[in-house]
């Protein structure tokens, strides 16, 4: 009985122990609390190749009908991980879409302890106009976080999270690398989970609803911030509807007027939407 008493005494120890390593991974690093968000929609297997080719020939042809238009496009497939683009790939004026990596590089300051979200930002907290920014695409809150962190810093934090061709200077980068910073954002690898829910928060409530969201069935998540700039029309979303989440990117510029978008590009956007939300099932 006493051998048995210890044998027993010692497993107790071995699941108690167990149980602290877990929670110490989930408590103590918060980072990992925010990787482990949106696990939900994140098993989803990938496109084959007739689906593929089916989405790559419905949006070349919505491409292809509108020359006037140069247009990018950039998905992400949450769940496997497999990408796809389509259309121009060199870089764009992202316009207000690159409000993000703003966002993102101040909320990292804060975690790394040099910057407050109570700080004095153009006249306010920097909570506050943080949620300008994001929400109601404010450019006066925008240039005040920019002349804060300093173009060099901005740079240098998209190039540490691996944005390739990000510009602060003359504000360009392509549609996948906005693509990138989504998908990093979305699985908790850019900020703690309270930041993650932060910034999420605010481009759940973004405006400009009438491009990627127009298309979105009621009831799927979406978070998403455009970017509108005289012939640019640009929207960055991530749709999730619990057993899928994507990433879709699309930017557009009108070649036939340097300032004025045309109602095409709104029609080009919503067209794609529609074709990338059915070939990955969401509805």
């Amino acid at each position: 009985m006493k051998k048995k008493s210890i044998f027993t005494k010692f497993i107790t120890v071995l699941v108690l122990a167990g149980v602290v390593i877990v929670a110490f991974h989930f408590v103590i690093n918060p980072k990992a609390r925010a990787q482990t968000k949106n696990t939900s929609a994140l098993a989803a297997k990938p496109l084959d190749a007739e689906q593929l080719g089916a989405l790559q020939n419905n949006i070349n042809t919505t491409i292809n009908a509108n020359p006037d238009i140069d247009v990018a496009v950039s998905i992400v497939d949450l769940g496997s991980g497999q990408t796809a683009r389509y259309g121009i790939t060199d870089p764009f004026e992202a316009a207000s879409t690159a409000k993000l990596i703003t966002a993102a590089d101040y909320l990292h300051h804060v975690e790394e302890g040099d910057a407050s979200l109570n700080d004095q930002i153009n006249g306010s907290s920097a909570q506050y106009e943080l949620q300008q920014m994001i929400v109601v695409s404010d450019d006066n809150a925008w240039q005040a976080f920019n002349d804060d962190l300093g173009h060099p810093d901005l740079q240098s934090y998209a190039s540490s999270i691996g944005l390739t061709d990000y510009n602060p200077d003359d504000n360009t980068m392509p549609a996948n690398d906005i693509a990138l910073l989504l998908q990093k954002l979305y699985r908790g690898q850019l900020l703690d989970k309270a930041h993650t829910d932060l910034l999420l928060g605010y481009m759940s409530r973004a405006n400009y609803t009438g491009y990627i969201e127009a298309e979105v069935p009621g009831g799927v998540k979406f978070y998403h911030k455009a970017g509108l700039l005289q012939d640019r029309v640009h929207d960055a979303a991530i749709i999730d509807n619990g057993k899928r989440a994507i990433i879709l990117v699309i930017f557009t510029k009108n070649e036939d007027d340097e300032n004025d978008p045309s109602p095409a590009q709104t029609q080009i956007i919503q067209q794609i939407t529609t074709s990338v939300l059915n070939a990955y099932s969401i509805n």
